[in-house]
């Protein structure tokens, strides 16, 4: 091999919808094909190159509102704190499972990139083997982010000490996506500062344009508003939904394209019907398509609760942005600290009562806030939002 190994401990269910964790995997690599000219992707479910995990990791297919609402069932029948702890529980015998099959692979050069979770030992194992430096990327630490969310881990405590300290302790550089996520590593860690490098979320400038065709979704309406995610409730969908339902009653004719799928579809479709909002939902989409639907889009949105921390990068804003469509932001966390509102995205705070729906009006009546806010989201992410300017980064600091 000419090319680094990128390690995701986690199965590629074809059937569960979009898996983010594998497409950030997949679009480090591309970027290292990029540069090197080879890499690997390594998972439990096999190996893969890049265009063969975003395939079978978009979840074409979909998990369905059916398929959902029995999910959904099944999650009220057992509690969250059960299920968690069977989780834990396991935890240690299948990354030893995973760790003895990575051994086996063949030999990477450059670095070993690893995409953090509990117990998580392939990596490592890998990178000590052949003498090379290990990147391990922490999205957030698991049972901190768990708290974040409220739930409760009774194993908790053990899986950090336990299963999470000692590889994020061992790691020769630390990326992850935000300020906040660097502290919560220093301070549960106590890794050094200087080990841990903030990498926000890139995007494939190469495959996310403004140029191209777009999806004709069957909006018969003035304005699309669009959304692309999985229909999960820590989103905050919901504000998005009863913000263009007030828009709809000041009188601007708009409907909303959502791209994606999860649980909480099916509670989010019952809002829109009640609404009577004209909306297109399409359901998991393969990767490929996702540029053709954002194009479709006058406007698009990344959503928030209202309430809690946000210590996320996410990768649809700057997809969003480098398909030349202007984006919606909440003023929090690295949205506040690295983008401009009326520069590069429009924001908005989530604490404050109609803010949403003040500055979707404000970017819908104004054609020239609207594309001036579009040409800098996209001249933002060609200059330094790519994948491989994030490389080159790592790539630095590993020398």
């Amino acid at each position: 091999m000419t090319g680094p190994t990128f390690i995701v401990p986690l199965q590629v269910e074809a059937s569960a919808g979009p898996q983010a964790v594998h497409l950030l995997a997949a679009a480090w690599a591309d970027a290292a094909i990029r540069r090197y000219g080879e890499a690997t992707l390594l998972t439990p479910s096999g190996v893969f190159d890049p265009t063969a995990l975003r395939t079978r990791a978009s979840g074409g297919a979909g998990i369905g509102a059916g398929a959902a609402r029995g999910r959904s069932l099944l999650k009220e029948l057992v509690p969250v704190v059960v299920r968690t702890t069977i989780k834990d529980a396991r935890l240690p015998m299948k990354a030893v499972a995973f760790a003895r099959r990575a051994w086996q692979e063949p030999q990477p050069t450059a670095f070993v990139w690893q995409h953090h979770q509990p117990c998580a030992l392939a990596g490592l194992a890998v990178a000590r083997r052949w003498r090379l430096p290990l990147v391990l990327h922490v999205d957030a630490p698991v049972v901190w982010e768990s708290g974040q969310w409220g739930v409760e881990r009774p194993l908790g405590a053990a899986v950090e000490r336990w299963g999470e300290g000692p590889v994020v302790r061992q790691a020769d550089l630390i990326t992850c996506p935000s300020e906040e996520v660097a502290e919560a590593l220093v301070s549960r860690f106590h890794v050094g500062r200087d080990r841990v490098l903030v990498t926000p979320g890139g995007v494939d400038v190469h495959r996310f344009t403004p140029d191209g065709p777009d999806v004709d979704v069957g909006l018969d309406v003035e304005h699309v508003i669009g959304w692309v995610g999985s229909f999960r409730r820590f989103h905050g969908l919901e504000h998005l939904v009863r913000a263009v339902a007030q828009l709809r009653h000041d009188g601007l004719d708009v409907g909303l394209l959502l791209v994606g799928d999860g649980q909480d579809r099916p509670r989010i479709e019952g809002m829109l019907n009640e609404l009577a909002i004209p909306a297109a939902l399409t359901g998991s989409v393969p990767s490929t398509d996702v540029p053709a639907y954002l194009r479709a889009m006058d406007v698009a949105c990344v959503t928030h609760p209202g309430v809690g921390g946000f210590h996320y990068s996410p990768m649809k804003l700057r997809e969003y942005m480098a398909s030349g469509v202007a984006a919606v932001v909440p003023a929090v966390g690295e949205l506040k600290r690295l983008f401009v509102d009326g520069q590069d995205v429009c924001s908005y705070d989530p604490g404050v009562d109609g803010a949403l729906v003040s500055v979707l009006r404000d970017v819908l009546r104004d054609a020239a806030l609207r594309e001036r806010v579009a040409a800098g989201g996209l001249a933002k992410m060609r200059r330094e939002g790519s994948w491989d300017a994030q490389l080159e980064r790592v790539v630095g600091r590993l020398l």
